[in-house]
């Protein structure tokens, strides 16, 4: 079977991690052959990629290049008679890769839903409302990575949920990762490490998250520190926030990383108040690694897996969210191993999207 792959991005994000996870393995492999569509230089993971006998096709930039975008995805189309066209969807902004599926007749048409709400601007919203109806006649495989995830995309339409599932072993908790991370970063044992994975993009939430890290520092007696991993265009703005309000020693700016297992077992709490998310999948390895995570409460209930999220509206402010904090660390709980639904565990779900793709 052969697949042509859309929404892989440069920045190790939830899609790019959820392809890693179902189909960077020799499993998925042997059956079938991927090429992944990009515009930018590199692709996250891209070695990986190539080691596993997929290929890059790069065109160019939708909005810089509309029309070449176009005739390069039509070419792709004509010239390599996939069998599958898989779009990985933050928004129906861009469905001009099911369009042409479409024309071309191709066999499987794939929308994956990956969020439960759009970035703020007028244009993409409009797209998104205009096009989701197209989406759904149009596209014959429906996945989400969430309930939530697939009624913004497909409306109450049955679709099939994927789970953001992961490898258990590799994001379970390790005393040696504890060690290296923090002497890596200079943070002592006794320091608490608040932590975030994400990359810098506004619904993210970073500047809030700065907000709650300022008021938990000025409640609690212990050293503190905030490790942010991750990268974006929205870096420099926050860099800029924290020197303004005096936190650059307290907080640790780690930049991409492609070994993010390391960074929980760092972590003592794990702090995630996105604005929006499909499902929220480094929640989910933080909670793996034994983390109490604290979430905003528009991502999905579907995250509390193990009783150890709590839910807190963006709307009760920041000081709220370190009033809540601290009561959790008073409480000193400890951290315990995790026993995952299946469901999460990648090793039960690659065989089922093999199934219904093939």
């Amino acid at each position: 079977m052969k697949i042509l792959m859309f929404g892989m991005s440069s920045y190790p994000g939830g899609i790019e991690n959820y392809i890693a996870n179902y189909f960077l393995c020799e499993e998925i492999a042997k059956k079938i052959s991927i090429d992944f569509v990009t515009y930018e230089n590199k692709l996250a993971y891209e070695e990986k990629i190539k080691a596993y006998g997929y290929k890059v096709k790069t065109v160019p930039h939708l909005k810089k290049h509309p029309l070449g975008y176009i005739r390069a995805v039509k070419k792709l189309l004509k010239e390599n008679h996939y069998d599958c066209v898989y779009v990985n969807m933050l928004s129906a902004a861009n469905i001009i890769p099911i369009k042409y599926a479409t024309k071309y007749r191709i066999e499987k048409i794939v929308a994956h839903a990956h969020a439960n709400s759009t970035v703020n601007g007028f244009l993409r919203n409009f797209l998104h409302g205009r096009n989701k109806k197209y989406c759904k006649k149009k596209a014959n495989v429906k996945f989400a990575c969430s309930k939530e995830a697939g009624i913004w995309l497909f409306d109450e339409e049955a679709c099939e949920i994927i789970p953001n599932a992961i490898d258990i072993t590799r994001f379970s908790f390790s005393a040696k990762n504890r060690k290296e991370i923090r002497g890596n970063h200079g943070v002592l044992e006794d320091t608490l490490l608040i932590g975030h994975v994400g990359r810098f993009a506004d619904e993210k939430n970073h500047a809030f998250l700065i907000d709650v890290f300022n008021s938990l520092k000025q409640r609690i007696k212990s050293p503190v520190k905030l490790m942010l991993v991750g990268d974006g265009a929205g870096r420099g703005t926050i860099e800029e926030k924290v020197e303004r309000l005096g936190l650059k020693e307290e907080v640790i700016f780690v930049g991409t990383s492609n070994e993010t297992e390391k960074y929980y077992s760092a972590f003592d709490y794990f702090v995630f108040p996105s604005i929006f998310e499909g499902f929220g999948m480094a929640a989910l390895e933080a909670q793996v690694s034994g983390l109490t995570c604290f979430c905003a409460n528009g991502l999905s209930n579907e995250l509390n897996l193990f009783g150890r999220v709590q839910f807190l509206g963006l709307d009760i402010g920041a000081n709220a969210w370190a009033d809540h904090i601290t009561l959790e660390i008073l409480k000193k709980t400890d951290r315990k191993d995790i026993k995952i639904p299946a469901r999460f565990d990648i090793n039960n779900q690659r065989g089922k999207i093999l199934e219904i793709l093939q």
